[in-house]
Protein backbone atom coordinates (compact mmCIF):
# COMPACT_ATOMS: atom_id res chain seq x y z
CA UNK A 1 0.00 0.00 0.00
CA UNK A 2 1.10 3.26 -1.03
CA UNK A 3 1.64 6.09 1.57
CA UNK A 4 0.62 9.12 -0.36
CA UNK A 5 1.44 11.32 2.68
CA UNK A 6 5.42 10.61 1.97
CA UNK A 7 7.70 9.29 -0.09
CA UNK A 8 8.46 6.21 1.38
CA UNK A 9 6.10 3.50 1.15
CA UNK A 10 3.75 1.94 3.99
CA UNK A 11 5.65 -1.31 3.87
CA UNK A 12 9.05 -0.54 3.15
CA UNK A 13 11.66 2.87 3.68
CA UNK A 14 12.32 2.76 0.06
CA UNK A 15 11.79 5.94 -2.01
CA UNK A 16 7.99 5.91 -4.32
CA UNK A 17 8.72 5.51 -7.61
CA UNK A 18 8.10 9.13 -9.52
CA UNK A 19 5.37 8.33 -12.31
CA UNK A 20 4.98 10.61 -15.49
CA UNK A 21 2.05 11.48 -16.64
CA UNK A 22 2.36 12.86 -20.26
CA UNK A 23 -0.64 15.18 -21.41
CA UNK A 24 -1.32 16.72 -24.84
CA UNK A 25 -2.90 19.35 -25.25
CA UNK A 26 -4.90 21.23 -28.33
CA UNK A 27 -7.63 24.01 -27.53
CA UNK A 28 -8.60 22.06 -24.70
CA UNK A 29 -9.49 25.08 -22.52
CA UNK A 30 -13.41 23.81 -21.52
CA UNK A 31 -12.31 20.89 -20.11
CA UNK A 32 -8.69 20.86 -18.65
CA UNK A 33 -9.12 22.48 -15.54
CA UNK A 34 -10.83 18.95 -14.29
CA UNK A 35 -7.91 16.90 -15.97
CA UNK A 36 -5.66 18.72 -14.02
CA UNK A 37 -7.26 18.63 -10.55
CA UNK A 38 -8.23 15.22 -11.40
CA UNK A 39 -4.57 14.37 -11.95
CA UNK A 40 -2.46 16.93 -9.06
CA UNK A 41 -5.07 15.69 -6.78
CA UNK A 42 -4.28 12.41 -6.71
CA UNK A 43 -3.31 10.52 -3.21
CA UNK A 44 -0.18 9.28 -4.90
CA UNK A 45 1.83 12.39 -4.96
CA UNK A 46 5.44 11.50 -6.07
CA UNK A 47 4.31 12.38 -10.06
CA UNK A 48 5.07 14.73 -12.53
CA UNK A 49 2.15 16.00 -15.10
CA UNK A 50 4.06 17.24 -18.25
CA UNK A 51 1.49 19.23 -20.27
CA UNK A 52 2.74 19.43 -24.27
CA UNK A 53 0.83 22.29 -25.46
CA UNK A 54 0.33 21.08 -29.05
CA UNK A 55 0.11 25.16 -30.87
CA UNK A 56 -3.61 25.37 -28.89
CA UNK A 57 -5.45 29.19 -29.91
CA UNK A 58 -7.18 29.46 -26.90
CA UNK A 59 -6.30 30.08 -23.29
CA UNK A 60 -4.66 26.33 -22.78
CA UNK A 61 -1.11 27.19 -22.07
CA UNK A 62 -2.14 29.87 -20.30
CA UNK A 63 -4.55 27.95 -17.92
CA UNK A 64 -1.26 25.49 -18.23
CA UNK A 65 1.44 27.95 -16.85
CA UNK A 66 -1.58 29.16 -14.02
CA UNK A 67 -1.60 25.38 -12.54
CA UNK A 68 2.46 25.29 -12.89
CA UNK A 69 2.93 28.49 -10.90
CA UNK A 70 1.06 27.19 -7.91
CA UNK A 71 2.49 23.68 -8.05
CA UNK A 72 6.19 22.27 -9.06
CA UNK A 73 4.65 18.93 -10.16
CA UNK A 74 3.52 20.15 -13.47
CA UNK A 75 5.78 21.24 -16.23
CA UNK A 76 4.22 23.06 -19.66
CA UNK A 77 6.08 22.15 -23.03
CA UNK A 78 5.29 24.25 -26.28
CA UNK A 79 5.46 23.44 -29.56
CA UNK A 80 3.90 24.19 -32.99
CA UNK A 81 0.46 22.58 -34.08
CA UNK A 82 2.05 18.65 -35.32
CA UNK A 83 -0.85 16.68 -33.71
CA UNK A 84 -1.29 14.23 -30.63
CA UNK A 85 1.75 12.11 -31.14
CA UNK A 86 4.43 14.10 -31.93
CA UNK A 87 3.29 15.89 -29.12
CA UNK A 88 2.93 12.68 -26.56
CA UNK A 89 7.07 11.53 -27.73
CA UNK A 90 8.09 15.34 -26.66
CA UNK A 91 6.59 14.74 -22.91
CA UNK A 92 7.97 10.96 -22.97
CA UNK A 93 11.22 12.76 -23.93
CA UNK A 94 11.22 15.04 -20.75
CA UNK A 95 9.69 12.40 -18.36
CA UNK A 96 11.45 11.20 -15.30
CA UNK A 97 9.69 8.81 -13.99
CA UNK A 98 9.56 4.65 -13.33
CA UNK A 99 6.11 4.93 -14.68
CA UNK A 100 4.75 6.21 -17.79
CA UNK A 101 1.11 7.34 -18.15
CA UNK A 102 -0.47 9.24 -21.06
CA UNK A 103 -3.39 10.60 -20.63
CA UNK A 104 -5.90 13.01 -22.66
CA UNK A 105 -6.70 16.50 -21.92
CA UNK A 106 -10.63 15.96 -21.62
CA UNK A 107 -10.35 13.31 -19.65
CA UNK A 108 -10.45 12.89 -15.65
CA UNK A 109 -9.28 10.17 -13.15
CA UNK A 110 -10.21 9.03 -9.54
CA UNK A 111 -7.83 10.59 -6.94
CA UNK A 112 -6.88 6.52 -6.40
CA UNK A 113 -5.49 5.86 -9.71
CA UNK A 114 -1.84 6.55 -9.99
CA UNK A 115 -1.98 4.91 -6.25
CA UNK A 116 -3.60 1.38 -7.35
CA UNK A 117 -2.28 0.99 -10.49
CA UNK A 118 1.52 1.58 -9.14
CA UNK A 119 0.54 -0.77 -6.16
CA UNK A 120 -0.52 -3.17 -8.75
CA UNK A 121 2.67 -2.90 -10.82
CA UNK A 122 5.27 -3.04 -7.64
CA UNK A 123 2.90 -6.64 -6.77
CA UNK A 124 2.69 -8.17 -9.80
CA UNK A 125 6.31 -6.80 -11.29
CA UNK A 126 4.51 -6.65 -14.94
CA UNK A 127 5.38 -4.04 -17.95
CA UNK A 128 2.51 -2.61 -17.99
CA UNK A 129 -1.02 -2.34 -16.20
CA UNK A 130 -4.19 -2.64 -18.38
CA UNK A 131 -7.35 -0.04 -16.76
CA UNK A 132 -10.81 -0.44 -17.04
CA UNK A 133 -12.43 2.96 -17.97
CA UNK A 134 -15.93 4.32 -17.95
CA UNK A 135 -17.16 6.98 -20.71
CA UNK A 136 -19.01 9.93 -20.09
CA UNK A 137 -21.42 10.91 -23.32
CA UNK A 138 -21.94 15.20 -22.91
CA UNK A 139 -25.26 14.07 -24.48
CA UNK A 140 -26.62 11.75 -21.63
CA UNK A 141 -24.11 13.39 -18.89
CA UNK A 142 -23.63 10.28 -17.02
CA UNK A 143 -20.50 8.20 -16.67
CA UNK A 144 -21.14 4.31 -17.88
CA UNK A 145 -18.11 1.48 -17.40
CA UNK A 146 -17.97 0.18 -20.70
CA UNK A 147 -18.05 -3.59 -21.09
CA UNK A 148 -16.00 -4.02 -24.55
CA UNK A 149 -12.23 -3.14 -22.59
CA UNK A 150 -10.33 -5.33 -20.23
CA UNK A 151 -12.12 -8.59 -20.67
CA UNK A 152 -12.03 -10.66 -17.62
CA UNK A 153 -14.10 -12.87 -19.23
CA UNK A 154 -11.60 -14.12 -21.73
CA UNK A 155 -8.21 -12.81 -19.30
CA UNK A 156 -9.63 -13.99 -16.11
CA UNK A 157 -5.64 -13.93 -14.40
CA UNK A 158 -4.71 -10.70 -12.57
CA UNK A 159 -1.09 -11.52 -14.62
CA UNK A 160 -1.82 -12.41 -18.49
CA UNK A 161 0.06 -12.09 -21.60
CA UNK A 162 -1.23 -12.22 -25.48
CA UNK A 163 -0.14 -16.08 -25.43
CA UNK A 164 -3.06 -16.65 -22.68
CA UNK A 165 -5.31 -15.97 -25.47
CA UNK A 166 -4.09 -14.62 -28.68
CA UNK A 167 -7.37 -14.28 -30.81
CA UNK A 168 -8.96 -11.38 -27.95
CA UNK A 169 -5.59 -10.00 -27.01
CA UNK A 170 -6.13 -6.70 -29.07
CA UNK A 171 -9.82 -6.68 -28.35
CA UNK A 172 -9.63 -6.37 -24.71
CA UNK A 173 -6.38 -4.36 -24.17
CA UNK A 174 -7.35 -2.00 -27.24
CA UNK A 175 -4.97 1.04 -28.08
CA UNK A 176 -6.01 3.44 -26.08
CA UNK A 177 -2.97 5.61 -24.56
CA UNK A 178 -4.86 6.56 -21.32
CA UNK A 179 -6.16 2.93 -20.58
CA UNK A 180 -2.10 2.05 -19.39
CA UNK A 181 0.71 2.61 -16.63
CA UNK A 182 4.01 1.23 -18.71
CA UNK A 183 7.47 0.62 -17.26
CA UNK A 184 9.54 3.34 -18.41
CA UNK A 185 12.14 1.41 -18.59
CA UNK A 186 10.31 -1.06 -20.32
CA UNK A 187 9.32 1.80 -22.91
CA UNK A 188 12.59 2.60 -23.49
CA UNK A 189 14.00 -0.21 -24.13
CA UNK A 190 11.40 -1.48 -27.04
CA UNK A 191 11.43 2.27 -27.89
CA UNK A 192 8.05 2.69 -28.17
CA UNK A 193 7.01 5.69 -29.92
CA UNK A 194 3.79 7.25 -31.17
CA UNK A 195 3.15 8.06 -34.66
CA UNK A 196 3.91 10.92 -36.35
CA UNK A 197 0.10 11.16 -37.14
CA UNK A 198 -3.13 13.02 -36.12
CA UNK A 199 -5.32 9.78 -35.82
CA UNK A 200 -4.84 6.55 -34.90
CA UNK A 201 -1.46 7.63 -33.20
CA UNK A 202 -1.80 5.18 -30.08
CA UNK A 203 -2.01 2.27 -32.50
CA UNK A 204 1.93 1.83 -33.03
CA UNK A 205 2.59 2.17 -29.08
CA UNK A 206 -0.14 0.52 -27.43
CA UNK A 207 -0.30 -2.65 -29.90
CA UNK A 208 3.67 -3.20 -29.90
CA UNK A 209 3.47 -2.66 -25.99
CA UNK A 210 0.78 -5.13 -25.43
CA UNK A 211 2.73 -7.84 -27.55
CA UNK A 212 6.08 -7.47 -26.40
CA UNK A 213 5.01 -7.24 -22.53
CA UNK A 214 5.80 -10.70 -20.68
CA UNK A 215 3.00 -9.93 -17.91
CA UNK A 216 -0.26 -7.53 -18.18
CA UNK A 217 -1.73 -6.35 -15.12
CA UNK A 218 -5.46 -6.23 -15.17
CA UNK A 219 -6.78 -3.47 -12.58
CA UNK A 220 -10.36 -4.45 -11.73
CA UNK A 221 -11.62 -0.93 -11.09
CA UNK A 222 -13.04 1.68 -13.39
CA UNK A 223 -10.80 5.05 -12.33
CA UNK A 224 -10.62 6.56 -15.36
CA UNK A 225 -13.49 8.86 -17.25
CA UNK A 226 -13.01 9.17 -20.80
CA UNK A 227 -15.24 12.05 -22.34
CA UNK A 228 -17.07 11.75 -25.42
CA UNK A 229 -19.76 13.70 -27.66
CA UNK A 230 -18.21 16.50 -27.18
CA UNK A 231 -17.51 17.50 -30.45
CA UNK A 232 -14.38 19.19 -30.39
CA UNK A 233 -11.64 16.25 -30.02
CA UNK A 234 -9.60 15.29 -32.47
CA UNK A 235 -12.40 12.61 -33.89
CA UNK A 236 -14.39 15.26 -34.39
CA UNK A 237 -11.83 16.86 -37.22
CA UNK A 238 -11.06 12.91 -38.67
CA UNK A 239 -12.22 14.16 -42.29
CA UNK A 240 -9.46 16.46 -42.35
CA UNK A 241 -6.76 13.19 -41.62
CA UNK A 242 -8.84 10.57 -43.11
CA UNK A 243 -6.42 8.18 -44.19
CA UNK A 244 -4.24 8.06 -41.18
CA UNK A 245 -5.57 5.32 -39.67
CA UNK A 246 -4.96 3.01 -42.78
CA UNK A 247 -0.87 4.21 -42.16
CA UNK A 248 -1.59 2.94 -38.86
CA UNK A 249 -2.74 -0.41 -39.50
CA UNK A 250 -0.17 -1.03 -42.24
CA UNK A 251 2.72 0.24 -40.04
CA UNK A 252 1.03 -2.18 -37.61
CA UNK A 253 1.31 -5.03 -39.98
CA UNK A 254 4.92 -4.86 -40.38
CA UNK A 255 5.39 -4.83 -36.93
CA UNK A 256 3.63 -8.36 -36.70
CA UNK A 257 5.41 -9.38 -39.66
CA UNK A 258 8.82 -8.59 -38.32
CA UNK A 259 8.26 -9.77 -35.33
CA UNK A 260 6.98 -13.41 -36.29
CA UNK A 261 3.82 -12.57 -34.57
CA UNK A 262 1.39 -12.80 -37.95
CA UNK A 263 0.67 -15.76 -37.92
CA UNK A 264 -0.11 -16.82 -34.34
CA UNK A 265 -2.71 -13.70 -33.74
CA UNK A 266 -3.92 -13.40 -37.56
CA UNK A 267 -7.30 -13.50 -35.60
CA UNK A 268 -6.74 -10.87 -33.01
CA UNK A 269 -4.82 -8.77 -36.17
CA UNK A 270 -7.42 -9.24 -38.67
CA UNK A 271 -10.26 -8.10 -36.81
CA UNK A 272 -9.05 -5.60 -34.87
CA UNK A 273 -7.86 -4.01 -38.51
CA UNK A 274 -11.43 -4.63 -40.20
CA UNK A 275 -12.43 -3.18 -37.00
CA UNK A 276 -10.85 -0.24 -37.89
CA UNK A 277 -11.99 0.21 -41.37
CA UNK A 278 -15.10 0.11 -40.80
CA UNK A 279 -15.41 2.71 -37.55
CA UNK A 280 -13.05 5.20 -39.34
CA UNK A 281 -15.23 4.76 -42.50
CA UNK A 282 -18.53 4.93 -40.69
CA UNK A 283 -17.75 7.94 -39.04
CA UNK A 284 -16.72 10.36 -41.49
CA UNK A 285 -18.60 13.61 -41.76
CA UNK A 286 -18.50 15.08 -45.35
CA UNK A 287 -19.11 13.06 -48.50
CA UNK A 288 -15.44 13.83 -50.26
CA UNK A 289 -13.99 12.07 -47.37
CA UNK A 290 -16.03 8.69 -47.61
CA UNK A 291 -15.61 8.21 -50.74
CA UNK A 292 -11.63 8.99 -50.94
CA UNK A 293 -11.57 6.19 -47.96
CA UNK A 294 -13.96 3.55 -49.27
CA UNK A 295 -12.38 3.67 -52.60
CA UNK A 296 -8.61 3.70 -51.50
CA UNK A 297 -9.63 0.48 -49.30
CA UNK A 298 -11.38 -1.29 -52.31
CA UNK A 299 -9.08 -0.74 -54.49
CA UNK A 300 -6.51 -1.54 -52.20
CA UNK A 301 -6.15 -0.73 -49.14
CA UNK A 302 -7.79 -3.45 -47.31
CA UNK A 303 -5.38 -5.70 -49.57
CA UNK A 304 -2.42 -4.40 -48.37
CA UNK A 305 -3.85 -4.87 -45.25
CA UNK A 306 -4.08 -8.68 -45.91
CA UNK A 307 -8.48 -8.80 -44.89
CA UNK A 308 -9.01 -9.78 -48.72
CA UNK A 309 -6.77 -13.18 -47.84
CA UNK A 310 -8.47 -14.29 -44.44
CA UNK A 311 -10.94 -16.45 -44.51
CA UNK A 312 -14.14 -15.91 -42.54
CA UNK A 313 -13.62 -18.06 -39.46
CA UNK A 314 -10.76 -15.35 -39.14
CA UNK A 315 -13.16 -12.37 -38.28
CA UNK A 316 -14.40 -12.39 -34.53
CA UNK A 317 -17.93 -10.90 -35.75
CA UNK A 318 -20.09 -11.54 -38.57
CA UNK A 319 -20.04 -7.97 -38.98
CA UNK A 320 -16.18 -7.57 -39.68
CA UNK A 321 -16.19 -10.37 -42.54
CA UNK A 322 -19.34 -8.96 -44.23
CA UNK A 323 -17.74 -5.64 -43.87
CA UNK A 324 -14.72 -7.07 -46.19
CA UNK A 325 -17.09 -8.75 -48.28
CA UNK A 326 -19.16 -5.68 -49.43
CA UNK A 327 -15.33 -3.95 -49.94
CA UNK A 328 -14.90 -6.50 -52.82
CA UNK A 329 -18.63 -6.34 -54.01
CA UNK A 330 -20.00 -2.84 -53.51
CA UNK A 331 -19.27 0.25 -54.72
CA UNK A 332 -19.28 3.33 -52.49
CA UNK A 333 -22.69 4.23 -53.27
CA UNK A 334 -23.79 0.65 -52.84
CA UNK A 335 -22.09 0.65 -50.20
CA UNK A 336 -23.57 3.65 -48.51
CA UNK A 337 -26.80 2.35 -49.54
CA UNK A 338 -26.92 -0.44 -48.09
CA UNK A 339 -25.89 1.37 -44.49
CA UNK A 340 -28.64 3.34 -44.52
CA UNK A 341 -31.20 0.62 -45.12
CA UNK A 342 -29.10 -0.73 -42.30
CA UNK A 343 -29.27 2.29 -40.09
CA UNK A 344 -32.71 2.91 -40.87
CA UNK A 345 -33.47 -0.90 -40.42
CA UNK A 346 -32.09 -0.50 -36.60
CA UNK A 347 -33.96 2.48 -36.19
CA UNK A 348 -36.86 1.32 -36.57
CA UNK A 349 -35.93 -1.56 -34.15
CA UNK A 350 -34.87 1.19 -31.82
CA UNK A 351 -38.15 2.74 -32.03
CA UNK A 352 -40.05 -0.30 -31.87
CA UNK A 353 -38.06 -1.16 -28.72
CA UNK A 354 -38.62 2.14 -27.35
CA UNK A 355 -42.44 2.14 -28.05
CA UNK A 356 -42.80 -1.42 -26.00
CA UNK A 357 -40.85 0.29 -23.42
CA UNK A 358 -43.43 3.20 -22.89
CA UNK A 359 -45.72 0.72 -22.65
CA UNK A 360 -44.10 -1.19 -19.74
CA UNK A 361 -43.43 2.13 -18.21
CA UNK A 362 -47.24 3.10 -18.23
CA UNK A 363 -48.34 -0.28 -16.87
CA UNK A 364 -45.86 0.19 -14.42
CA UNK A 365 -47.10 3.62 -13.62
CA UNK A 366 -51.01 2.36 -13.65
CA UNK A 367 -49.48 -0.44 -11.28
CA UNK A 368 -47.20 1.98 -8.96
CA UNK A 369 -50.76 4.40 -8.95
CA UNK A 370 -53.04 1.27 -7.50
CA UNK A 371 -50.69 0.16 -5.12
CA UNK A 372 -50.37 3.50 -3.60
CA UNK A 373 -54.00 3.70 -3.41
CA UNK A 374 -54.18 0.96 -1.47
CA UNK A 375 -51.33 1.79 0.71
CA UNK A 376 -53.24 5.27 1.70
CA UNK A 377 -56.55 3.25 1.99
CA UNK A 378 -54.72 1.00 4.64
CA UNK A 379 -53.05 3.61 6.23
CA UNK A 380 -56.09 5.39 6.43
CA UNK A 381 -57.79 2.27 8.33
CA UNK A 382 -54.97 2.02 10.78
CA UNK A 383 -55.18 5.45 11.72
CA UNK A 384 -58.81 5.63 12.39
CA UNK A 385 -58.33 2.35 14.65
CA UNK A 386 -55.50 3.75 16.37
CA UNK A 387 -57.70 7.09 16.56
CA UNK A 388 -60.69 4.84 18.34
CA UNK A 389 -58.03 3.05 20.55
CA UNK A 390 -56.32 5.97 21.75
CA UNK A 391 -60.30 7.41 22.28
CA UNK A 392 -60.99 4.01 24.56
CA UNK A 393 -58.14 4.35 26.70
CA UNK A 394 -58.85 8.14 27.63
CA UNK A 395 -62.19 7.33 28.37
CA UNK A 396 -60.63 4.23 30.42
CA UNK A 397 -58.46 6.76 31.76
CA UNK A 398 -61.17 8.77 32.91
CA UNK A 399 -62.65 5.96 34.72
CA UNK A 400 -60.19 5.23 36.90
CA UNK A 401 -59.70 8.36 38.17
CA UNK A 402 -63.52 9.19 38.53
CA UNK A 403 -63.50 5.67 40.65
CA UNK A 404 -60.21 6.60 42.71
CA UNK A 405 -62.41 9.66 43.88
CA UNK A 406 -65.45 7.43 45.36
CA UNK A 407 -66.02 7.08 48.75
CA UNK A 408 -66.11 3.20 47.66
CA UNK A 409 -62.43 3.46 46.72
CA UNK A 410 -61.71 4.76 50.13
CA UNK A 411 -62.73 2.86 52.34
CA UNK A 412 -61.88 0.08 50.37
CA UNK A 413 -58.30 1.41 50.83
CA UNK A 414 -58.71 1.69 54.71
CA UNK A 415 -60.02 -1.56 55.22
CA UNK A 416 -57.08 -3.21 53.31
CA UNK A 417 -54.64 -1.79 55.77
CA UNK A 418 -55.66 -3.63 58.65
CA UNK A 419 -55.02 -7.69 57.12
CA UNK A 420 -51.30 -5.26 55.65
CA UNK A 421 -50.90 -4.33 59.14
CA UNK A 422 -51.35 -8.47 60.51
CA UNK A 423 -48.90 -9.25 57.85
CA UNK A 424 -46.41 -7.31 58.88
CA UNK A 425 -46.51 -8.01 62.27
CA UNK A 426 -46.34 -11.69 61.63
CA UNK A 427 -43.62 -11.87 59.68
CA UNK A 428 -42.00 -9.69 62.42
CA UNK A 429 -42.48 -12.24 64.82
CA UNK A 430 -41.80 -15.05 62.55
CA UNK A 431 -38.40 -13.14 61.54
CA UNK A 432 -37.65 -13.01 65.55
CA UNK A 433 -38.12 -16.70 66.03
CA UNK A 434 -36.22 -17.52 63.38
CA UNK A 435 -33.42 -15.09 65.11
CA UNK A 436 -33.77 -17.36 68.36
CA UNK A 437 -33.82 -20.39 66.79
CA UNK A 438 -30.53 -19.53 65.45
CA UNK A 439 -29.11 -18.26 68.57
CA UNK A 440 -29.63 -21.49 70.45
CA UNK A 441 -28.31 -23.86 67.94
CA UNK A 442 -25.29 -22.01 68.20
CA UNK A 443 -24.79 -22.54 71.96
Amino acid sequence: MIDARSDTTTTESAPTPLVSIVVPVYNAERDLAQCLNSLLGQTYQNLEVICVDDGSSDGSAVLIADYAARDPRLRLIKQGNAGPGVARNRGIEEAHGTYLYCFDADDWCDPTLIEKAVALLERTGADLAVLPHCEYDERVGAPLRVSWTVLRGKFPDEVISWRDNPDWILESCQNFPWNKVLRMDFVRKHQLRYQDLYLTEDLMFAGPAVLLADRIAQLDEALVFHRKGTGQNTMAAKDNHPLDFLAAFLAFKTFLEEQGLYEPLQKTYASWAAGGCLYNLNTLNTAEAFQLVYRTLAEGGAKDLGLFDAEPSDYLTERYGAFVEDLKQLSADEYLFKLYGTTEDIRQRAVYRAAVRLDELRDLRVQLAQERQRHEAAEKKLKQRLKKKDAALKEARQQAKAAQNTAEYRVGRALCRIPRKLQTLTRSKRDANTAANTDIDKA
